[in-house]
């Protein structure tokens, strides 16, 4: 039971092989990621905070939706506390 079984299939020569292409690839990958984001890096930035001005938006029209629907007026402290804190602790507070 405890001797060892050696294979007869010579095949650990294409498996190094596929090892070595393996490793080459992703340095490859790796050199081309690079080069995306310094081509495209502060585009990419952009974009991300353009997502972030359009979340601010969707939340201030959110804020005064439910303000025009209780029939109150905005608040613009409140709406400025409600943009840094989130949505939970200024509807449980003001609503």
């Amino acid at each position: 039971m405890d001797e060892i079984i050696k294979s007869t299939d010579n095949r650990y020569s294409e498996y190094e092989t596929l090892l070595f292409l393996r490793d080459k690839l992703r340095k490859e990958a790796y050199a081309w990621k690079n080069r995306y984001l310094a081509e495209f890096g502060n585009l990419i930035t952009a974009v991300f905070e353009q997502k972030i001005a359009c979340i601010k938006k969707k939340k201030t029209i959110s804020f005064c939706q439910m303000a025009v629907n209780r029939g109150k007026p905005v608040d613009q402290a409140e709406l400025q506390n409600y943009l840094v804190t989130g949505n939970e602790r200024v509807q449980s507070k003001t609503f």
